[in-house]
């Protein structure tokens, strides 16, 4: 019996251990991790972008509001510039200088009928006296306190008065030029032209802004309180914010205030949204995608599972198939791998079962040959020596 315990010659292959320190991997705990990093990672992103985004196109959208404020008051200043100006160039005139030193009513009430000529949308021209200090409602339009101090910052020197807008939210509401007349000799000012012009000016100073969107202030400052709102364009429903740009109109008053359709506040809150919104659909793809690989791969492991259950159920029935459902394309070698084993230790068992009976059914014929045979010999025995059939010789030991 030796034989069948006899050891072969071949070594056994050593299979593979895993170290002590290696964890079973998870997949419902790589699919967490890939989840929330990649949906970090967008995240980060589309904050960068928006960072980007806010930094360069809104400072691009910001110097594009600076530029069209600053055309608007460039716009508004080259037409007070220019009744400004007109009128300090009459104010040169010497002859004028001449009546007033004269104190010529007749020839300056004569020289104002002919000035208003000259500015043919002014309200009135007025040659007035200096030093006078008291308002005069009967004037058309009413001499006011402001026009005084108009008069007196002229008298005094200093710089030349600006264009203003007086009397406000009256009927008599216009805009007031002063400018001094000099007395060629040197001995000062001797008289001042006022200009006063309808206030339509300013809102015609606005009309060529169709093209133009959002909301347009054209405010003059006061010596108190909130700037007084003296011309406007637009829809006033872009006011709802402070302006994004205002600018001081030059030799005025006055300043621009602006609100654009588009600010940059605006369009930073509408980048963020269109951010938002990309990152959200970005991360739901990317979850939709990762959910369906790690279910392709569970799918995979599943048909390998019953594969390799399969193919070690049939190994032990003795009915291997040439092929088993392959799950995993990764897995495919060794699936086909354990198959062929399977296969390989199939084909032996039969051999190795047949020699086995083969030599069982020898030995069950040796032991029963030798039984029949005692059998045989203990009959022929008894016979020979059964008492109906000894004969007995005299000479029974005579051969």
């Amino acid at each position: 019996m030796s034989r069948f315990f006899k050891k072969s010659g071949k070594k056994k292959a050593a299979s593979p251990e895993l170290s002590g320190d290696e964890k079973p991997v998870s997949l419902a705990r790589m699919r967490f991790r890939m989840l929330a990093s990649g949906t970090a990672l967008m995240i980060v992103l589309g904050w960068f972008i928006y960072q980007y985004m806010g930094h360069f196109v809104g400072r691009v959208i910001d110097e594009e509001i600076e530029v069209t404020t600053s055309q608007i008051a460039a716009r508004v200043a080259e037409m007070a510039n220019h009744y400004s100006n007109s009128a300090a160039l009459l104010a040169k005139d010497p002859e004028l200088a001449y009546l007033f030193t004269r104190g010529d009513s007749a020839g300056l009430q004569a020289r104002e009928e002919s000035l208003r000529y000259a500015f043919p949308n002014a309200i009135n021209v007025q040659l007035l006296p200096p030093g006078i200090d008291g308002i005069d409602k009967t004037r058309s339009p009413p001499l006011s306190y402001a026009a005084l101090a108009q008069m007196r910052a002229a008298e005094s020197g200093a710089d030349m008065p600006v264009a203003e807008v007086h009397l406000f939210n009256t009927p008599q509401q216009h805009v007031n030029i002063v400018r001094p007349v000099l007395d060629p000799a040197g001995s000062g000012v001797v008289g001042h032209i006022m200009v006063s012009l309808s206030n339509d000016i300013l809102q015609r100073a606005l009309l060529g802004l169709e093209d133009l969107t959002g909301y347009v202030e054209l405010q003059q400052a006061g010596a108190k309180g909130k700037p007084v709102v003296v011309g406007t364009h637009g829809d006033g429903e872009f006011k709802a914010r402070n302006p994004d740009s205002v600018k001081a109109v030059s030799g005025t008053r006055w300043q621009v205030a602006y609100w654009p359709a588009l600010s940059s506040f605006v369009y930073l809150a509408k980048v963020s949204l269109w951010v938002i919104v990309a990152v959200a659909i970005a991360a739901g793809i990317f979850v939709i995608m990762v959910i369906q690989l790690f279910q392709g791969i569970n799918r995979g492991l599943r048909q390998n599972e019953v594969s390799l259950v399969s193919l070690m159920k049939d190994f032990k029935d003795g009915h291997v198939k040439r092929e088993y459902a392959i799950g995993l394309k990764e897995m495919e070698a060794t699936v086909q791998f354990m198959t062929k084993i399977a296969t390989g230790g199939q084909k032996s068992r039969p051999v190795q079962a047949a020699a086995s009976q083969q030599r069982i059914t020898q030995e069950a014929v040796v032991s029963q040959q030798a039984a029949a045979g005692g059998a045989e010999a203990r009959a022929s025995f008894d016979t020979a020596i059964s008492t109906s059939d000894i004969v007995l010789d005299e000479n029974v030991l005579d051969i």
